[in-house]
């Protein structure tokens, strides 16, 4: 897979995830330590378990820290909506997906 492509499904840019894997940030050298909310994305694109690439980047792992099936669903309906909102060619129809998400995300 390429970086634009692991960009893609990860929600990360590909910039990062080329820096990630060479392990330093550019200009610095420093490392690159990668929060817990990027390693979701990474384990999502690479469809690689979320708890290793915890322990590997050196978090503490508790299985509260993975997102339910409802949460992640949740996410994706947010993101869908927000893109939604972006598309839509009126003020009015922007409102209109704003209150409808309002009362969605209520329950």
């Amino acid at each position: 897979m390429t970086f634009r492509e692991a960009a893609e499904r990860s929600g990360l840019s590909h910039a990062y995830i080329r820096y990630l894997e060479i392990g330093k940030r550019p200009g610095t050298n420093t490392p690159i330590n990668p929060s817990p909310e990027m390693l979701r994305g990474l384990a999502k694109a690479y469809n690689h378990p979320y708890k290793d690439l915890m322990v590997r980047a050196g978090y503490s792992y508790e299985e509260k820290d993975e997102p339910s099936i409802e949460e992640t669903k949740l996410e994706e309906y947010a993101k869908r909506m927000a893109e939604l909102v972006r598309m839509a060619k009126t003020d009015e129809q922007a409102k209109i997906l704003v209150d409808f998400a309002e009362e969605f995300f209520k329950k």
